[in-house]
């Protein structure tokens, strides 16, 4: 069987990721969107209220595509491995879309309401699903005891997003496998030569 043809809700969408990322939510004009999704502008019309729930529709969009990372290959066993995947499919989410991170990282405080809400939700639905991986490893014995899950969930994501800051930011692809590794070391090992305990 052939592929699919996209309908043009669909094409609508993925033109107004590349509109969005080349321009920003502000400068961006409906026309123009709809000209890369090769519709009138009506139609965009057709689907969508207003260029902000166009801009809320792709977010939506392209989120679901970190969310499907997570569920390709072989699924983690083990706590620690379910962090792994988490910081590298965040880390090559962020490669491939990073020009609209890096929209959303200029403009995401002048988005409205809504956008600010949505975004808080996502931040915060990504910290508890770290905040129970880090409750699982205690239980399973593959942490030590006496760690706190909410604050290693957010040092995990703090690092993480930190990160991701350098790949928005940078000119050059770095190794994500690389980067991966380096945050899953300090998780396990610290910085200290003399173990936990020490200080």
């Amino acid at each position: 069987m052939g592929n699919v043809p996209k309908g043009k809700r669909e094409l609508i969408i993925e033109a107004a990721e590349k509109i969005f990322s080349k321009k920003g939510f502000f400068q961006a004009k409906v026309e123009e969107i709809a000209a890369e999704a090769g519709v009138g502008k009506g139609t965009v019309y057709e689907y969508f209220s207003s260029k902000e729930e166009v801009f809320k529709e792709m977010l939506f969009h392209v989120s679901k595509d970190l969310d499907l990372g997570f569920t390709k290959g072989r699924a983690p066993c083990t706590a620690l491995e379910k962090i792994k995947k988490i910081v590298e499919q965040h880390l090559s989410f962020m490669q491939k879309h990073k020009e609209m991170a890096k929209v959303l990282m200029q403009e995401h405080l002048t988005l409205g309401d809504d956008l600010v809400e949505m975004m808080k939700k996502n931040r915060d639905s990504k910290l508890k699903r770290l905040e129970n991986i880090v409750v699982e490893g205690i239980e399973r014995g593959e942490f030590r005891q006496g760690i706190n899950p909410k604050v290693t969930a957010h040092l995990i994501f703090g690092a993480t997003m930190s990160l991701s800051g350098d790949i928005i930011e940078g000119d050059q692809a770095p190794s994500i496998q690389f980067l991966t590794d380096t945050v899953i070391d300090m998780i396990m090992y610290g910085m200290g030569s003399a173990g936990p305990g020490s200080i």
